[in-house]
């Protein structure tokens, strides 16, 4: 629960979660804890909004309306460093958050207590996803609450997908429309890790 490991990604299980990240393009994640009855968001180490706040704090305080958790910054609960909803953040841009969910215990039983969680998150789990992940018209039909609505209108989020979306076709050298394979690399520094090609995890 403290051990911060030797180093930054010095720890298997880290090391997995940054391939996972990294070896995919994840625009937004939640990672699920007990207890507390919590919707949490970047950042963990400091009182400052992150540079997307308001998709961030909008869309954290509009899921909470369906789950009924308290919304708060992730500082707010206590003081962390290196947590998953931060990394994917501050190294990629990804949506993290972290759902606190209310227990027995820290482990409570998984019959009893995981899948009325499931049942109480549901609709916040594809809110999420269909804010940060999808086109407006790739979107399920899902109808926001009033009290939704009203957390995001707070932010000024109208419900437009904050990530970029790149279209086009590929033509010959004629401009006829050819089938082909596109990759894209994108190389970047982060407010976290400013020196990332030099300090990477995992380097040897």
């Amino acid at each position: 629960q403290t051990y911060r490991g030797t180093d930054p990604g010095s720890e298997q299980e880290t090391k997995n979660v940054i391939s996972i990240l990294h070896g995919n393009h994840v625009l937004a994640l939640v990672t699920h804890h007990t207890d507390g009855d919590l919707v949490l968001w970047p950042w963990g180490d400091t009182y400052a909004d992150a540079p997307d706040n308001s998709f961030l704090e909008g869309v954290g305080r509009a899921m909470a309306t369906y789950n009924g958790y308290k919304p708060e910054k992730s500082i707010g609960l206590y003081a962390t460093t290196g947590t998953t909803d931060d990394y994917l953040y501050g190294t990629t841009g990804g949506y993290g958050y972290t759902f606190e969910h209310a227990g027995v215990a820290f482990h409570p039983p998984y019959a009893s207590t995981v899948p009325a969680m499931y049942a109480k998150n549901r609709e916040a789990l594809i809110m999420l996803a269909s804010l940060a992940c999808l086109a407006p018209e790739q979107r399920p039909k899902q109808e926001f609450t009033p009290a939704a609505k009203a957390q995001l209108a707070k932010q000024d989020l109208k419900g437009a997908l904050t990530h970029g979306i790149i279209t086009g076709r590929t033509v010959n050298a004629k401009g006829k429309p050819v089938a082909g394979t596109l990759t894209i690399t994108k190389t970047f520094d982060t407010l976290l890790w400013k020196r990332s090609e030099e300090r990477r995890v995992g380097k040897e």
